[in-house]
């Protein structure tokens, strides 16, 4: 193919050229500058006709991929290749990266000389996105899976030490200085039990399930999160209000807000270190404050204000930062969904966001969300004595030392207990003698047969015997799925020995009155 050849099509060239729905240019070989640029070129990098004839195919190219576009160049011109095709980074006029799907090949001129670089392009940016995506997805399905083995094993052990600890902390008198040291740890389990829920609410994949919540302790739980994944020169200030009301919020949602707003906020911060400040109040919205929100009502809002001193946000591209894909980040450091999650999630929890910058000084999102009339308590079991009883249950655990443990706890609240370390031993023990037992509590997972499986055939055998199903963690069955065959109660290890002697004689009670 010659020059000439094309300038007798030079019409049905040009018609080509012009109107193509895919970027196309003309690339001098001698200097490497554009001769030719289509107006599909010109509107992927945001460049007018005029700017890109006058700089090189270079100056476009992202600077990390300069290497291999200059190798596949050399291979055209040593003839090694007729033509290539790969995948490239470009930089449009504003700085920000897109990736193409890059196709080219030389053009002689008349004397049968290579002159000319032909390229044309593709936008692909928005694939890289989804393929991404669909990677970090993978990744946490990966992270839950492990999370959930790791939290099946260690709530076991947690359950172990709170159990012990609250027999040893009864055994001994209010005025033995010990009592005190075995308060904190049992505070310190339960936060650590805490701190599991929370690592398996962000790793796995749950319906979402809105409840009353009290946005200060959620605001709380996530920057305690997210303390450990910050850099030591970034410092969090922090300004959390408690007792002004409730909100009707999916906890995980919520935190995913706080994370993915402090997240950027550090890497905004990456640099040079700065401050993350996050502040939580109580504000009265007037109909004028919310003029521009359809369907939100005047009334008290929950108000968390998230700030940086990091870098700022550009005005002329401010207006776009709640779009899907929008992004100004390097491929690989962000999807350019976050911001787009964080505006979806407050909008279906009837809130809204807001967002200021200032170039070089910083950026500031504030959060409202309507608070609800009625102030939400946790629904902790009185302080008094502890339910006790005489009955006879039946305990399942392939753990030894948690059948030992709940062993010792129930005979102290007068219960008789019978322990098996294996659900095949226990199906047979309850077999030979159904009535021998009024209530039974099984662990879920333990070899040959799950707790559930276990439970089904002793539901078969007898309808009416109440189960407690206790895990450390199940990705397996949860709350609904063990109701469903008849289930009464589904408890996480470790479970508080109050809630487990209440749990224990609610059923005991229910049954006795039927």
């Amino acid at each position: 193919m010659t020059f000439n050849a094309l300038a007798i099509h030079e019409g049905m060239f040009n018609s080509f050229f012009r109107h193509a729905n895919i970027g196309m240019s003309l690339t001098s070989l001698q200097d490497g500058s554009f001769l030719m640029v289509n107006p599909a070129f010109c509107e992927m990098l945001g460049f007018t006709e005029e700017e890109l004839l006058s700089i090189k195919h270079a100056n476009v190219v992202h600077p990390g991929d300069l290497g291999e576009h200059n190798s596949h160049f050399t291979c055209l011109v040593k003839g090694k290749a007729v033509s290539a095709n790969y995948e490239l980074r470009y930089r449009n006029k504003s700085g920000e990266t897109l990736w193409a799907l890059v196709g080219s090949f030389l053009l002689n001129d008349d004397n049968g000389s290579q002159q000319y670089l032909v390229t044309h392009i593709q936008d692909i940016t928005r694939v890289r996105h989804l393929e991404l995506q669909l990677r970090q997805a993978q990744k946490l399905e990966a992270i839950g899976t492990l999370a959930g083995g790791i939290a099946h094993d260690f709530n076991n052990i947690l359950a172990a030490i709170l159990g012990f600890t609250s027999m040893a902390r009864d055994d001994i008198s209010e005025s033995n200085p010990a009592r005190y040291q075995l308060d904190e740890v049992i505070k310190a389990g339960n936060r650590a039990k805490d701190l599991v829920k929370h690592i398996l609410t962000f790793s796995r994949q749950s319906d979402l399930q809105r409840n009353p919540m009290l946005p200060d302790e959620l605001v709380n739980e996530a920057l305690d999160l997210l303390r450990a994944s910050l850099p030591a020169t970034i410092e969090i200030q922090r300004n959390i209000a408690s007792d002004i009301g409730t909100i009707m919020a999916d906890s995980t949602q919520i935190h995913q807000v706080i994370m993915n707003l402090c997240t950027n906020a550090s890497h905004a911060m990456d640099e040079n270190g700065g401050i993350l400040g996050v502040t939580l109040d109580r504000v009265e919205m007037s109909a004028a404050d919310l003029a521009e929100d359809k369907g939100l009502l005047p009334g008290p809002f929950v108000r968390i204000r998230i700030t940086d001193t990091g870098t700022g946000i550009a005005p002329d591209i401010i207006d776009r930062i709640f779009e899907p894909y929008f992004t100004t980040k390097e491929v690989g450091k962000g999807s350019g969904l976050g911001l787009a999650v964080v505006h979806g999630i407050v909008k279906t929890h009837g809130g809204k966001i807001t967002v200021e910058s200032e170039p070089g000084k910083g950026t500031a999102f504030t959060i409202y969300f309507p608070l609800i009339e009625e102030q939400y308590r946790n629904a902790f079991l009185d302080a008094g004595p502890l339910p006790t009883g005489k009955e006879r249950i039946l305990i399942i655990d392939d753990e030894t030392v948690m059948v030992e443990m709940t062993i010792k706890i129930l005979v102290r609240l007068g219960y008789e207990v019978v322990g098996r370390a294996g659900s095949a031993e226990a199906l047979e023990l309850f077999a030979e003698n159904p009535d021998a037992f009024d209530l039974i509590i099984t662990d879920q997972t333990m070899p040959g047969m799950t707790g559930i499986k276990m439970a089904e055939e002793m539901l078969r055998i007898r309808p009416d015997i109440p189960i407690i199903l206790r895990t450390g963690y199940s990705s397996k069955v949860d709350e609904e799925k063990a109701r469903a065959i008849g289930i009464k109660k589904y408890a996480l290890k470790p479970i508080d020995l109050r809630e487990l002697s209440a749990m224990i004689r609610e059923l005991l009670d229910e049954k006795a009155s039927r």
